[in-house]
């Protein structure tokens, strides 16, 4: 994995306050146990990290780690 998704990764375990679990990238947020807040955090934390802007229509593309990894990693490397 490279450093935007080990980072992401990251934030995702901080977010669920739990580092000893695995996130699989094509596991749902509904398989994760990740509920609406705890994605809403998991944005916040992306954006300000990254300084991007993650609109809804592409909130709502976004279902998986590995969707949101990809998703950052696209517009990291636009600009």
């Amino acid at each position: 994995m490279n450093d935007i998704a080990n980072e992401i990764i990251g934030i995702f375990k901080e977010t669920i306050q739990d580092d000893d679990i695995v996130i699989d990238l094509d596991a749902t947020f509904k398989e994760l146990e990740i509920d609406s807040l705890d994605l809403l955090e998991v944005v916040t934390a992306i954006e300000r990290r990254y300084k991007i802007s993650i609109s809804d229509d592409a909130l709502g593309e976004i279902k998986t780690a590995g969707d949101a990894i990809a998703y950052v990693e696209k517009l990291v490397n636009q600009g």
